[in-house]
């Protein structure tokens, strides 16, 4: 979904931790403003209780994540994540070097897209990429609504 050379492609397994099925993220690398960036797709599996996600999962993706990061390269990590904006799996990802892009528009509901009332849908985006637009748009090509945000390579 990029109109950018994609220089390098990377995936990491997630375990499932009792989830129906297991989870993996995919990384591709291009490069954007003269330097390295990897974007990062996700769909991380609820646990049985719905109401959080896994934690090992985001604990696993955001090393996965941030691992890309060692030559200086910035990182934007999307995806269902089926978890909550204040869960503990959601402050895993920010306590791993993430900031959470939709922030300036919470609440960002996108699920189900007929009635989106619940926010499991996120993007985070390593510090040196600076948000220049961020939200949601209405679809009906998913039962989630997609979501959108636009980066600046450095601040």
């Amino acid at each position: 979904l990029t109109s950018l050379p994609v220089t390098e492609v990377r995936n990491t397994q997630l375990a499932p931790h009792g989830a129906v099925t297991g989870a993996q993220a995919l990384a591709v690398r291009i490069r954007a403003g003269g330097r390295p960036m990897w974007v990062v797709s996700t769909h991380v599996q609820p646990t049985d209780t719905r109401t959080d996600g896994t934690i090992a999962q985001a604990r696993q993706i955001t090393r996965f994540a941030s691992g890309l990061t060692r030559d200086g390269a910035g990182v934007v990590l999307a995806g269902d994540f089926n978890f909550l904006p204040g869960s503990l799996s959601f402050q895993t990802v920010l306590d791993g070097g993430f900031d959470d892009a939709l922030a300036p528009h919470r609440p960002v509901p996108t699920y189900s897209a007929s009635n989106p009332t619940e926010e499991i849908d996120h993007v985070f985006v390593t510090p040196d990429l600076k948000i220049l637009s961020s939200g949601v748009w209405k679809s009906e090509a998913s039962d989630h609504l997609p979501v959108h945000v636009t980066v600046k390579v450095g601040k």
